[in-house]
């Protein structure tokens, strides 16, 4: 995560690590104060964080931790939020065949 308030001035906040591991994939999307990702890694599932964490970073950078963690999905390619329900939809997911 960097803070680029000041564009010339960028800060590196720190990382959120894998759930799983290394992966070529990965895909974010955010709703409200949270990032959902999903990984094309086996059994990667869905992280989510809350972006508020990053207000208020002690003393960059730091490794952060993931708020929830979904499983039951395993891998996916792709996520998709209807930000006008909230809903989010797994797309390419190992679950359910896709």
């Amino acid at each position: 995560f960097v803070e680029i308030t000041s564009p010339t001035s960028p800060v590196y906040l720190g990382k959120l690590p894998t759930h799983t591991f290394s992966s070529s994939w990965r895909d974010i999307k955010t709703y409200n104060d949270h990032a959902f990702i999903v990984s094309e890694a086996s059994g990667h599932g869905v992280q989510v964080f809350d972006l508020t964490e990053l207000l208020n970073v002690p003393s960059p950078p730091s490794t952060f931790s993931s708020t929830a963690h979904y499983g039951s999905v395993g891998s996916a390619h792709n996520i998709a939020i209807n930000e006008d329900t909230g809903f989010a939809y797994v797309v390419g997911s190992s679950a359910c065949n896709g």
